[in-house]
């Protein structure tokens, strides 16, 4: 999982400052292509980020359910019935 997060996170860093050097002096449909291939590794690392939350989500409890590792959350010494 961590090459098709983070390689498309440093394409997304190196393609566009390549293609502002070189944009210049390429042929127009060899930048065009330059450009559009940055695009797309930018859409890629959005895809790689949404990997990294959604396994941060996975890894989170729901709301309704205990602590992870089975622990009560009332204090010790705590009966957790109605105080008489």
């Amino acid at each position: 999982m961590r090459i098709s997060v983070y390689l498309p996170l440093l394409l997304s860093l190196a393609l566009p400052v390549a293609t502002a050097l070189l944009a210049g002096r390429l042929a127009p449909t060899l930048a065009t292509r330059l450009t559009a291939s940055a695009a797309i590794a930018a859409a890629a690392s959005t895809c790689g980020l949404t990997l990294l939350a959604l396994a941060l989500i996975a890894r989170t409890p729901a709301a309704g359910e205990g602590p992870p590792t089975g622990e009560s959350r009332r204090p010790a010494g705590s009966s957790g019935g109605a105080e008489s």
